[in-house]
């Protein structure tokens, strides 16, 4: 799923407008649509400032637009993980 699929999921899930949303976080209506339908990407301001709006910090709408395959880029092997006994604890 991408990043603005997800804001527009979550702008409806609490029943706002794309202009009452740009309104609140003071992004244009033309910009925030671009950001929803993917021809754009928002910066790490406008995406905090939207999170503050739908109630979702921007972590939060990074990590859920992230698909498998974003998840599988930089796995963590277990191997590559001390074993905890061995650092004392």
């Amino acid at each position: 799923m991408n990043l603005g699929k997800i804001i527009a999921e979550r702008r409806k899930e609490l029943s706002m407008k794309q202009k009452e949303l740009s309104e609140k976080a003071d992004i244009p209506v033309a910009v925030l649509s671009k950001f929803e339908t993917g021809k754009r990407r928002p910066n790490l301001e406008h995406l905090s400032r939207i999170g503050k709006c739908l109630r979702w910090p921007a972590p939060i709408l990074m990590f859920l637009s992230m698909d498998e395959e974003d998840r599988l880029l930089n796995p963590v092997h277990h191997s590559d993980r001390p074993d905890l006994a061995e650092v004392g604890l």
